[in-house]
């Protein structure tokens, strides 16, 4: 599974684990599902879902349109680490 302890530079509100999937929620107000039985987990890679509080979200028009499938973890931290950056949901 995604080394969660990787992801202790973030700033996040509450973070939930089991097994084979991990969520992050952050402080604006957004968050990300990491799994690792998804896309690409025949190849030991992860898929991430776009959260807004504990709902799934997707942005038409963008790579959150819909889940993101066969990321390395160094992928997956990048991804974090974005949209944690992101302004506050209002």
């Amino acid at each position: 599974m995604f080394d969660k302890s990787s992801a202790c530079t973030l700033t996040y509100s509450k973070v939930e684990t089991s097994p084979n999937h991990i969520y992050y929620y952050f402080p604006n107000g957004y968050g990300a599902s990491v799994i690792n039985g998804g896309y690409g987990s025949s190849e030991n890679l992860f898929e991430l879902a776009l959260l807004k509080g504990e709902d799934l979200f997707y942005v038409e028009d963008t790579m959150f349109a819909d889940v993101i499938g066969y990321l390395t973890s160094g992928q997956v931290m990048d991804l974090l680490q974005n949209i944690s950056q992101w302004k506050e949901v209002k």
